[in-house]
């Protein structure tokens, strides 16, 4: 297996007027090249200051970031530039830039001290912006551009850095539906036929479960990483969200002398919806329930009724007896 960048019993946090905060250590994860990889975890937890240790604009608390052998925090400047790209989620000061002036940002790494392109920069920076579906954008100024394509734009500089690394937060919290189909199809190629190591953040569970081939899941207690498929089956999923949910805190330990079995997402979509809809006092009443889950549905066993989705079951439940 190569592996582009690793960890070594990390530590990550920040200072704030010369206290320590401590977001999770002891942490050991390998982004592997060719790979697409998704970081999922509840809001706050600590994903961007993850990212932001991983690419060196952090400094870890201890432990250590490695790239191809090399602690990052040993590589300057310029060096951090060539090895590894990165796409935050604040906006950058666009000033009154055009699309391809933000774009055309990505081989600064690349030039001389007069920032003159060559033939070549000036390809990768024709494919990036192709890449992204901005070629009629290009001399558009940022200021008129939506949301979704100051977006693409953004990761459009990230390409044209041409790096074997690229770590995004969140890239496509700005995109409607067709154009998140266009950056995680454009992702995939990247990783696939480029070999890129190529790193996400997302909240967007359904998109993690069909395109990422890992998932480091962001719990409580440290980082969890593997096939999201396994880490569905054994439950690593499940707790991760109950933990973000806070299903504690909105009355879900009213249900827990229900048995609950089959698939553990299923079942988590499903106390979430009792307790939204106040269905707790008359779900009280029964001892099982069984959940099984398919790529896009569930089937739902109760009181020997069978129901093909949250909704039918939820509509059945008020006044039946």
């Amino acid at each position: 297996m190569n592996t582009e960048l690793r960890t070594k019993d990390l530590s990550i946090g920040y200072s704030h007027k010369k206290n320590i905060k401590n977001v999770a250590k002891a942490i050991n994860i390998s982004l592997e090249e060719g790979k697409l990889t998704c970081l999922m975890g509840p809001n706050g937890i600590g994903k961007s200051t993850l990212i932001k240790t991983l690419t060196g604009v952090l400094p870890p608390l201890s432990g250590e970031v490695m790239i191809a052998s090399k602690n990052i925090n040993t590589l300057n400047h310029l060096q951090k530039a060539q090895t590894i790209s990165v796409v935050l989620t604040q906006k950058p000061a666009a000033g009154y830039m055009h699309v391809r002036d933000l774009i055309s940002l990505g081989r600064y790494p690349y030039t001389n001290w007069q920032n003159s392109f060559n033939n070549t920069d000036n390809k990768i920076v024709d494919d990036a912006i192709s890449a992204v579906g901005l070629s009629d954008q290009i001399n558009t100024p940022l200021s008129e551009l939506s949301d979704g394509n100051f977006q693409k734009a953004i990761i459009g500089r990230a390409l044209a850095q041409d790096t074997n690394i690229l770590v995004l937060d969140e890239p496509t919290i700005h995109l409607d539906v067709n154009n998140k189909s266009i950056v995680i199809k454009l992702l995939l190629k990247l990783s696939r036929q480029a070999g890129k190591s190529i790193l996400m953040s997302t909240h967007d569970l359904g998109l993690a479960m069909s395109y990422a081939d890992k998932l480091w899941l962001f719990s409580e207690d440290n980082i969890i990483e593997g096939l999201p498929e396994d880490l569905a089956l054994n439950g690593s999923i499940y707790q991760v969200f109950s933990e973000a949910n806070n299903y504690a805190d909105n009355g879900d330990q009213s249900l827990d002398h229900i048995e609950f079995s089959g698939n553990e997402y299923g079942i988590l979509l499903l106390k979430q919806a009792l307790v939204k809809h106040d269905l707790k006092e008359y779900i009280e009443k029964y001892s099982k329930i069984a959940v099984i889950c398919s790529e896009n549905h569930c089937k739902i066993t109760f009181k020997e009724n069978i129901f093909l989705s949250i909704e039918e079951f939820i509509e059945y439940l008020p006044g039946k007896d």
